[in-house]
């Protein structure tokens, strides 16, 4: 649904030419999903790294 309302925004922009107003909208809620997306790819990525730096060293 997001992906709708700034492709709809990115479409009035272009019109209008308020490019900042619409970037700033869409923006907001992109960088929380990806702080969501983040945090929840963080902690997976954690594990596989202490792994993968364990598996060298008992290389």
């Amino acid at each position: 649904m997001i992906l709708c309302d700034a492709s709809e925004k990115k479409s009035t922009s272009d019109s209008g030419g308020i490019v900042e107003v619409s970037d700033a909208a869409p923006a907001q809620p992109t960088d929380t999903t990806v702080l969501v997306d983040s945090s929840t790819q963080k902690d997976p990525p954690t594990e596989d790294v202490r792994e993968g730096k364990k598996k060298p060293c008992i290389a």
